[in-house]
């Protein structure tokens, strides 16, 4: 992987968790009275916020979605692609992405891609 190609990477990576966090806190602060009073339980409310705030909501939850999908697709070529992992691994680390998103983003970013050296042996196309 080229060094552009990794910064990349990584910055999208770093971009999907940063994203899921922007939907967390927005999510806590429509719904922050309910918070604070106790009363997040009343799942009327909770419902009632979300209606209000329905479309800013979506859009934050879309481009999350979205940003996270790339990353697992670039993510998935890339494991694929791999010649040093045996076929199990490649699936378990697959399924992984698939199931946990934006953690398994960042943990394969940490433990496979950012200490890759350049010259990585890769099949020319997805076996």
């Amino acid at each position: 992987m080229q060094a552009a190609e990794k910064r990349m990477v990584g910055m999208g990576s770093y971009l999907s968790a940063f994203a899921w966090l922007i939907v967390l806190v927005y999510f806590l602060f429509i719904n922050k009275a309910l918070v604070l009073s106790g009363t997040f339980q009343n799942q009327k409310k909770v419902a009632s916020n979300i209606f209000v705030h329905y479309t800013p909501l979506t859009i934050i939850l879309a481009i999350a979605a979205l940003i996270t999908g790339v990353m697992i697709m670039a993510d998935v070529v890339h494991i694929a692609k791999l010649k040093s992992l045996n076929t199990l691994n490649k699936i378990g680390y697959i399924v992984f992405l698939v199931f946990t998103g934006p953690i398994a983003i960042l943990y394969i970013w940490f433990t496979l891609l950012k200490k890759e050296p350049k010259d990585v042996a890769m099949y020319p196309d997805i076996k």
